[in-house]
């Protein structure tokens, strides 16, 4: 992740507002030794964190720092992403990201071979308006030659993107339902594995990982398993883990999923992943704002901050 970097004011001042109030609120008591061991590898952090070390050192509640960077020094501290397509949809209290589909890579163009040079640079240079980019690229096999063929295009991506985090939709880990909910050691779940291994390049490759978490069925103790699964299955890249959610079943029947069901997804995504991508809308879908799903997004949106 690099050094700590603060230079946006604002998020400087909820920094300091959040350390003062934690502060004030602490009824820690504990004496803070070796402080000039702390202060001397302060030095390459922006002169407001240093400040906000200082206040802390001060009011003895250093041992809050790791709590409070991960909740207020880099804004909101479980970001949620807009991927949907909606028809007429206002602007959401959701933070912008650059998905690449097929359809943008290849014009007519044979699909089986990799995309040219201009239109790949072309793309990456758009996704720098967001800092990420998702690339949706479904239709190659599984298997060793289609996993040579997903590396490649990775890798073009970030050289002529080197400004912009880069990763595919649902090809890491693969997907797999039953495998992925028979639980760990068991003949599918192995088998899963196995088939997971020969991805890994990608995964190693990926500035992001994007799991698919769709709902296939009805069953809500099954969801979790497989979503947490997925997610636990590519922590050992040590990259951030984006899960793509849908509010509707991903049997193109158009039927929502339940209000508390898709507030599990939520909760559950929150609790595992790093991050949200909401994606939805396809077909020309008109955006509700009464939604059921939407309500309960908005308070899950409301509970992050």
């Amino acid at each position: 992740m690099g050094r700590l970097r603060d230079t946006d004011s604002s998020r400087c001042e909820k920094l300091k507002t959040g350390v003062e109030r934690i502060a004030r609120q602490s009824m820690l008591r504990s004496r803070i030794r070796s402080i000039h061991i702390i202060t001397s590898r302060s030095a390459n952090l922006s002169d407001c964190v240093q400040h906000k070390l200082a206040i802390m050192l001060r009011m003895r509640i250093l041992p809050l720092f790791i709590l409070l960077l991960s909740a207020t020094a880099f804004g909101q501290s479980f970001p949620i992403f807009d991927g949907t397509l909606y028809q007429g949809k206002p602007q959401l209290p959701l933070k912008p990201i650059t998905i690449i589909y097929s359809g943008d890579l290849w014009k007519g163009a044979n699909r089986e071979n990799i995309p040219d040079v201009a239109t790949i640079a072309n793309l990456a240079k758009k996704a720098q308006a967001t800092g990420i980019g998702v690339i949706d690229v479904e239709h190659w096999p599984m298997d060793q030659t289609g996993f040579g063929k997903y590396e490649s295009l990775l890798q073009e991506f970030k050289r002529v993107g080197p400004r912009v985090k880069f990763g595919f939709y649902g090809i890491v880990p693969i997907r797999n339902y039953w495998g992925a909910i028979q639980g760990k050691g068991k003949p599918g779940y192995l088998e899963w594995q196995k088939k997971n291994a020969g991805a890994e390049p990608i995964g190693q490759t990926s500035d992001i990982i994007f799991p698919s978490l769709y709902t296939l069925y009805d069953d809500r103790e099954g969801w979790q398993k497989y979503a947490i699964a997925q997610i636990q299955e590519v922590r050992k890249y040590g990259k951030p883990v984006y899960v793509f959610l849908w509010p509707e079943y991903a049997d193109l029947s158009g039927r929502y999923i339940p209000a508390d069901f898709w507030n599990m997804e939520l909760q559950t995504a929150r609790k595992y992943a790093d991050g949200i991508v909401i994606w939805g809308g396809e077909n020309n879908q008109k955006w509700d704002d009464q939604a059921p799903w939407w309500k309960v997004t908005l308070r899950f949106i409301g509970s992050t901050k």
